[in-house]
């Protein structure tokens, strides 16, 4: 597995390790029950320049995936083409927040961000 990609016991929502999970409940080490090679990755977008009044877009928050690594190189190319100037990315292993400069719109934002696949 990439860096990044763990795998995940659906039934608790909670990552697998040496194949045990936490119950969220009572918080107990347990054996894992189910799980799925890949977890999603919580994505915030935040743009230092967008408000309503000037149409840019503000921010973005949703799922993604499938790892780290492809996540880090789409957003090293949206870098590189220009879209926005980049002041911070931050990652942990289920998180990754992007600050930023730029004047796109929500639509624009929309299409070079999340129309691109290997999201």
């Amino acid at each position: 597995m990439a860096i990044g990609d763990v795998e995940w016991d659906v039934s608790t929502a909670r990552p697998i390790i040496d194949g045990k999970t936490i119950n969220p409940t009572t918080g107990a080490v347990q054996p894992s029950s189910i799980q799925t090679t890949y977890t999603q990755i919580d994505m915030f977008w935040h743009n230092m320049r967008g408000d309503r009044e000037n149409g840019y877009f503000r921010g973005s928050r949703g799922p993604t995936g499938p790892s780290i690594d492809a996540l880090f190189v789409r957003i090293a190319k949206v870098v590189e083409e220009g879209w926005v100037t980049l002041h911070s990315v931050t990652f942990t292993q289920y998180t990754c927040v992007v600050v930023c400069e730029s004047e796109m719109t929500d639509i624009d934002f929309g299409k070079v961000v999340y129309g691109h696949t290997g999201w």
